[in-house]
């Protein structure tokens, strides 16, 4: 009976070359096994590299892993904080997990100086937990990260960010103290702030307060989308302090598609003659 031998090619070779060859052979296969097996090592580059091909094959699961692998095992920083970055990205959008996400950003956040970096961190770990239904944490973390980097452009929409999630969930002091400080630092930024410190105002019934605000905002913005909501804001107070008419000069000022004008404008008059 004939038994089938199984024989690899580096055997093979092995058979065919002298000693001296064999022993240079084994030596560079140990080589390139060992060079492969440090390059894909966590705590190099090539750890990352895994990472991204198993994103690429589809499988977030084991890119999440492998980024985990390096940010506990790599020495140099500047590879932690490309793993911390990648894995939140990762656990965020691919796997739906905004909770770990949070805690890798968190983490990164800790390891940047630079404070353009740790204000976009700030942010992005604000709107997480806004994800996580923790809005006031996320308005303050918008708050911080508006004021880690002040110069920087964003500032202003981060600020006003903060306090606009502050008004809607609960924390109306907050809010305004937070518009009053976007409309003092940054003066473009006003019409803004007037708008969202009076819709405040008109939740808590100080409807000639609000009126003042909405009617500045509507005259001081170039925003066409801020000046229709101002505007609208004006008419609902004045339909509230019992102006009818001037109610709906104002309706008919704001820019809206003619069906919603109408239904609203019923809607004043209806409510009128109540």
């Amino acid at each position: 009976m004939v038994q089938r031998v199984s024989i690899s090619a580096f055997s093979v070779v092995s058979l065919l070359l002298p000693r001296t060859s064999k022993r240079r052979l084994t030596a560079l296969a140990a080589a390139l096994a060992c060079a492969a097996a440090l390059w894909s090592s966590p705590m190099l580059p090539g750890g990352l590299q895994l990472g991204d091909a198993a994103l690429g094959l589809g499988r977030p699961d084991l890119a999440a892993r492998q980024y985990e692998r390096v940010t506990r095992w790599s020495p140099f920083l500047s590879i932690t904080r490309r793993a911390l970055e990648r894995s939140a990205m990762v656990h965020a959008v691919e796997l739906g997990n905004p909770v770990r996400a949070r805690r890798d950003l968190e983490w990164l956040t800790r390891l940047t100086a630079d404070p353009v970096d740790r204000a976009r961190l700030k942010e992005r770990v604000g709107y997480l937990l806004l994800e996580e239904r923790q809005p006031l944490e996320a308005a303050r973390l918008l708050r911080e990260s508006a004021e880690a980097c002040r110069h920087c452009s964003q500032a202003p929409l981060r600020l006003a960010r903060a306090a606009e999630i502050a008004a809607a969930h609960g924390d109306p002091e907050l809010a305004h103290q937070l518009f009053d400080a976007v409309a003092a630092d940054w003066p473009v930024w006003r019409a803004r702030a007037h708008v969202g410190r009076a819709q405040i105002l008109l939740r808590q019934g100080r409807v000639l307060e609000a009126l003042a605000l909405f009617e500045d905002a509507s005259e001081h913005t170039f925003d066409a989308d801020l000046q229709t909501v101002a505007t609208l804001g004006a008419a609902t107070c004045l339909e509230r302090l019992g102006n009818l008419d001037q109610a709906l000069a104002e309706l008919d000022e704001a820019d809206l598609p003619d069906q919603v004008r109408d239904t609203r404008r019923r809607g004043m008059t209806a409510r009128s003659s109540l």
